[in-house]
């Protein structure tokens, strides 16, 4: 099949440029809303955190009233095992709320060239996103991202880069959550 064109040089450059404009606009707009929901998710999860830590300090308030008027060797002790529990519960949920903040430089420190489809991020920082590449270079690019970025560990991935153009990936790996 040939294929000619015979617009004018000016009419045919100004086409390929705005079919390269919406592309890019198309890919913007895929990355932003991937990057949006991402941070819904964590603002959800954060939420989900502080509303457990309030219902184990009220949990603690409603068994300190029930406790006073027990003797007070079973009050202490009762006590000292809910504090117990309070405490594990908020070193526990402590490292997740510098989830938001992690997760957020992560997609800032992706090459511009890379499309999330998905991302799922666990309670415990494990995570796993999936999308394309728009070059191999993107693709080797965002591998050495990913590498260098001391805020993941364990980073993995079956996908390699043996095409040129819009190359799949898949990447599995741990956020490192302070302590």
């Amino acid at each position: 099949m040939l294929r000619l064109n015979l617009l004018p040089l000016e009419r045919k450059r100004a086409w390929e440029l705005t079919q390269q404009f919406q592309r890019w606009r198309g890919a913007l707009v895929v990355a932003g809303l991937a990057c949006l929901l991402a941070n819904a998710a964590l603002y959800a999860l954060d939420q989900y955190q502080n509303d457990q830590v309030a219902a184990s300090a009220t949990d603690l308030a409603d068994w300190t009233k029930l406790n006073a008027k027990r003797e007070s060797g079973q009050v202490t002790k009762t006590t000292t095992e809910l504090n117990a529990t309070v405490s594990g519960l908020q070193s526990i949920f402590s490292p997740i709320s510098a989830a938001p903040g992690i997760v957020a430089s992560f997609f800032n420190s992706l090459p511009s060239e890379i499309t999330v489809t998905e991302a799922k991020f666990s309670s415990d920082g494990a995570f796993t996103f999936s999308g394309t590449a728009t070059t191999r270079a993107a693709f080797l690019a965002l591998r050495a991202s990913l590498e260098a970025n001391p805020a993941i560990s364990n980073v993995t991935t079956d996908s390699t880069a043996s095409v040129r153009e819009k190359v799949p990936f898949l990447y599995t790996g741990q956020l490192v959550l302070p302590q």
